[in-house]
């Protein structure tokens, strides 16, 4: 029953860490949206600053991307036992 308990727990560190991180970026992007949504009846303003939140947005959601596809890879090296494989080398 421990090496039960000792995956759940790895699983555990490894979602709780992806999901501080993909909201940390999330928020990373949507706070200059969120701005910009509030200035947006300054057109000039608002023209100016879409182009670099654009693109904030964007890396932000690749990233997120990256992390779901790193998550989903790390709890499958933890189901099949290979999550210590990395200690040998």
């Amino acid at each position: 029953m421990q090496n039960g308990t000792d995956k759940r727990g790895k699983k555990f560190a490894a979602i709780v860490a992806a999901a501080a991180v993909a909201v940390f970026l999330i928020f990373y992007a949507g706070f200059p949206l969120a701005v910009l949504w509030g200035l947006a009846s300054e057109e000039a303003l608002a023209r100016l600053a879409s182009a670099p939140i654009a693109l904030a947005a964007a890396v932000s959601a690749a990233a997120v991307a990256g992390i779901a596809f790193a998550l989903h890879e790390r709890l499958r090296e933890i189901d099949r036992g290979e999550e210590d494989e990395a200690k040998k080398y």
